[in-house]
C-alpha cells in the first residue's frame, strides 16, 4: 500500500506538470482536423477554467480564435451548398439586370463550387450534420456490430 500511495503521488505530480504545458500550435490540413483541434482546445479550456489557470485560459482562447478562422478554409459540403444556392440567386439577379460581366464571374464561381462539392462528396471522410436521433441510431448500430464482433471473437 505504501508503494501504491507513492505511485499515486508521483502520477499526480506528473499530471500537474503535464497540465502546465501548453497545447502545441497546429496548422490543420482538413476540416476534420479543424474540428478535432477545436474540441481539444475546448476541453483544455474547460479544464484550465476549473483549475483557475487564467494564463492558460487566455492562451487557449487565442488558439480557439485562430482555429475557428480555419473553418473558412475548409468548408463542409452543406456550407458549399448554401454558398452555391446564394450564388445562383445572385446570378439570376445579374441576368435580369443584364450585368453580363458579373454573370460570367458568377457562372465561374458556380462551376468552382460544384467542383468542390463533387470532390467532397467523393471523399471517404466527411463531416455531416446529423440530428440527435440519427446519431443515436448510428450509435446503436455500431454498438450492435461491436457486440457481434466480440461474441464472434472477430477482432479485425
Amino acid at each position: 500500500f505504501v508503494k501504491c500511495a507513492e505511485l499515486e503521488t508521483s502520477l499526480a505530480q506528473i499530471a500537474k506538470a503535464r497540465n502546465k504545458l501548453p497545447l502545441p500550435d497546429v496548422t490543420p490540413t482538413s476540416r476534420e482536423e479543424v474540428e478535432l483541434f477545436v474540441l481539444e482546445t475546448q476541453f483544455a479550456s474547460e479544464d484550465a477554467s476549473r483549475e483557475r489557470n487564467d494564463v492558460t485560459v487566455r492562451h487557449l482562447a487565442e488558439r480557439m480564435h485562430k482555429l475557428v478562422k480555419f473553418r473558412t478554409h475548409f468548408p463542409t459540403a452543406s456550407e458549399l451548398s448554401a454558398d452555391l444556392d446564394e450564388t445562383r440567386v445572385k446570378l439570376a439577379s445579374a441576368m435580369e439586370k443584364k450585368e453580363f460581366k458579373r454573370c460570367g464571374a458568377l457562372q465561374h464561381h458556380i462551376a468552382d463550387l460544384e467542383a468542390k462539392i463533387a470532390e467532397l462528396s467523393s471523399s471517404p471522410v466527411q463531416l455531416k450534420s446529423l440530428s440527435v436521433g440519427e446519431l443515436n441510431e448510428q450509435k446503436t448500430k455500431f454498438e450492435a456490430n461491436i457486440a457481434a464482433a466480440l461474441e464472434a471473437k472477430n477482432f479485425d
